[in-house]
C-alpha cells in the first residue's frame, strides 16, 4: 500500500503542467488521463497551455459540473445496500468509516474532472478541437472543493482476493477508486458483491456512455488552440489509452455517484 502524495511517477519537466490542472479538480490525486498525459512532457505542456483559458475561467469548472451532475442523475442504476448499518456491524472504527465516505467525495468530485481533461485531450490529440475566435476567459467565482486528505492504495500486486473481480470487470491497471476501497479487502468484497450484476448490464453500460457523451460534450470548446502537426506526429498514438481513461472515468463517477447517494440517504435516515 502507498499514500498520496509520493514520489510522483512523471519527469520533472511535467510538474508544473501537472500541479496547475491539479489545482482545478481540487485534490492532489492524479487521474489516469493526467498521468498518461505527464508521462510526455513536451506533449502535457502544450496540452495545458491550451487548456489555461478554461482553466482560469469557469469553463472547465462547468464542464465538469455538468459531467458531475450527468453521472449523478445516471446513478440511478445502482443500488447499494445501508453501507453504513453493515460498517457498524462489521465493525469498522469511525476513523475508517470516515474515510470510506470521504473516498466517496473525492470520486464523485475528481472523476467528471478527469472525464473532460481525458476528452479534451482526445479531441485535441485526434485534431478535432473546436476553437472559439475571441472568446475570453473571465475571472471564475466557483469554488473547488480543497479535497486535499490523504487517500491509501492498494498496490496493484498485493490487492485482495475481494477486489480481483474489479480487474476481471474493468481491466487493468485497476482504477484507483477501487485500488482505495480495497485497502477494506472486506468492505471490497461487499461493493462488489452489490455491483457484480449490474456492472454486467446494458443500463450500467448506457449510464457510463452517457457520462461519456457528456464529457465530449461539455469539453469540445475547452481548447484555446490546435495540437501542433509535430506533436499530433509523435502522441496521437495516446488517443486509444485516453479513451480508455475517459471510460474508466464515466464508470468511475457513475459509480462514486451511487455510493455517496447511499450515503447521504442513510445519514438522513439516521437524523430523521
Amino acid at each position: 500500500m502507498h499514500s498520496m502524495p509520493a514520489p510522483v511517477p512523471w519527469p520533472a519537466e511535467s510538474d508544473s503542467a501537472v500541479l496547475e490542472i491539479l489545482r482545478h479538480t481540487g485534490t492532489r490525486l492524479p487521474g489516469a488521463a493526467i498521468l498518461c498525459l505527464a508521462s510526455h512532457p513536451p506533449c502535457v505542456n502544450a496540452f495545458v497551455d491550451c487548456l489555461r483559458d478554461s482553466l482560469d475561467s469557469c469553463r472547465f469548472g462547468e464542464a465538469a459540473g455538468k459531467v458531475r451532475r450527468s453521472a449523478d442523475d445516471r446513478s440511478c442504476v445502482i443500488t447499494f445496500s445501508d453501507h453504513l448499518a453493515w460498517m457498524a456491524i462489521a465493525g469498522m472504527d469511525r476513523e475508517a468509516i470516515r474515510q470510506v465516505r470521504y473516498i466517496a467525495e473525492v470520486f464523485f468530485q475528481m472523476e467528471p474532472c478527469n472525464a473532460v481533461i481525458a476528452e479534451a485531450a482526445v479531441a485535441w490529440l485526434g485534431g478535432a478541437v473546436e476553437v472559439q475566435p475571441g472568446e475570453q476567459g473571465v475571472e471564475c467565482e466557483l469554488i473547488v472543493p480543497a479535497l486535499d486528505g490523504q487517500i491509501d492504495l492498494v498496490d496493484e500486486a498485493r490487492l485482495p482476493s475481494s477486489a480481483r473481480p474489479f480487474v476481471d470487470r474493468f481491466g487493468a491497471p485497476l482504477h484507483a477508486f477501487y485500488r482505495a476501497l480495497a485497502v477494506w479487502p472486506e468492505y471490497a468484497g461487499l461493493v462488489w458483491s452489490e455491483l457484480e450484476n449490474v456492472a454486467a448490464s446494458d443500463a450500467f453500460r448506457d449510464a457510463a456512455g452517457g457520462v461519456a457523451d457528456c464529457a465530449s460534450e461539455s469539453s469540445r470548446t475547452l481548447l484555446s488552440g490546435p495540437c501542433d502537426a509535430s506533436l499530433l506526429s509523435e502522441y496521437g498514438k495516446l488517443v486509444s489509452v485516453l479513451h480508455t481513461c475517459l471510460n474508466a472515468s464515466s464508470q468511475a463517477a457513475v459509480i462514486a455517484a451511487a455510493l455517496r447517494s447511499r450515503f447521504i440517504q442513510s445519514e438522513h435516515a439516521r437524523l430523521s
